[in-house]
């Protein structure tokens, strides 16, 4: 039985806009105004069609389930993974990796994207299904399958988080993306989580004044660590405060985290915007009087090590840096 578009639109979280195009059925975790603000912006607007924090999920007494996807460009990475769990645990994935030996440092790995079908046995009675959606690609569906009459319950969790950040909240490099720090920290939380990270990105006011439908009981917020290497301390403290303004505005009765800027391998250089530490003070004088805002030290979040981290540059963190990520968070 191979689910229609309805039924893929009514077991989505993440997605503002899902559409059937040429018989693949595509998902879009930006509004069209958001999508518009983007395509202004070359490698962002490619970042912006990855299928970060996309998921479909469902209570189903089928016994098997068959994934048949299109994975297209949507960042520098290539490496992709569809998650399937069952019951809160994963029972595999369609990915593009699995037996390749990718070594310690695998974010410049070039492996081949395009159509990709696995089948998975779900066991019997009935059972909670998440499909976790690639963050490093665009994640198209041609077909999810299921036995003939089985149902297809849709599950939404009890709370609603709304992500803004940069590479490491769209998930660089977690190589699973139920392994990212958001996608640990909805599950810990019980929450749809919708994610409008873009790697490369800093505090961008427009993004925040562009009405949103999404109603969340939580914002989570983490940029800065491009604003530090990037912008000076003038421009900095302007578009942040411009941005959080917006976001407060908009979502008034919101709880909010701020993360400031994780450890990263030349955090002992000065820019134009001062030193490393300089980002934290800024964020945290930004916030201080907006309501309902908890700002979280990323420095303390991941170990100061090159073990955790996957790229040269030891700025993205790796599975085992995702972890302490997720664990370290104040929950």
């Amino acid at each position: 039985m191979k689910l229609t578009l309805q039924q893929i639109q009514q077991i989505s979280t993440g997605a503002e806009q899902i559409k059937e195009e040429d018989g693949k059925i595509r998902f879009f975790r930006f509004n069209t105004a958001q999508q518009e603000l983007y395509s202004q912006r070359a490698a962002l607007g490619l970042r912006s069609r990855s299928t970060a924090g996309i998921k479909l999920q469902f209570i189903t007494d089928s016994k098997n389930l068959a994934l048949d996807v299109t994975v297209l460009p949507g960042s520098s990475r290539t490496y992709f993974a569809f998650d399937i769990w069952v019951d809160g645990k994963q029972i595999g994935s369609v990915d593009n990796f699995t037996g390749a030996c990718l070594p310690q440092v695998y974010t410049d790995v070039q492996l081949p994207l395009g159509e990709y079908t696995s089948s998975f046995s779900l066991g019997e009675g009935e059972k909670q299904v998440c499909i976790y959606f690639p963050w490093s690609v665009d994640g198209q569906l041609n077909a999810l399958c299921l036995d003939d009459g089985a149902e297809v319950i849709p599950v939404k969790r009890s709370k609603t988080l709304l992500a803004f950040g940069d590479s490491i909240t769209q998930g660089y490099d977690a190589l699973h993306p139920s392994g990212t720090y958001l996608a640990q920290l909805a599950r810990k939380l019980d929450a749809d989580e919708w994610n409008k990270a873009v790697g490369g990105e800093h505090f961008l006011p427009e993004l925040s004044a562009i009405p949103c439908a999404i109603k969340p009981d939580m914002l989570l917020v983490a940029y800065g660590t491009n604003d530090w290497s990037g912008v000076t301390e003038d421009v900095f403290a302007d578009t942040s405060r411009r941005f959080f303004e917006n976001l407060h505005a908009q979502f008034p009765d919101a709880s909010m985290m701020v993360i400031t800027p994780i450890w990263r391998a030349d955090a002992d250089q000065v820019f134009r915007c001062g030193d490393f530490a300089n980002a934290e003070r800024m964020i945290r004088c930004t916030v201080e009087d907006i309501p309902q805002v908890q700002v979280v030290s990323g420095l303390q979040l991941v170990p100061h090590d090159k073990a955790f981290y996957a790229d040269e540059r030891v700025l993205h963190p790796n599975d085992a840096g995702f972890a302490a990520y997720a664990k370290n968070l104040p929950f």
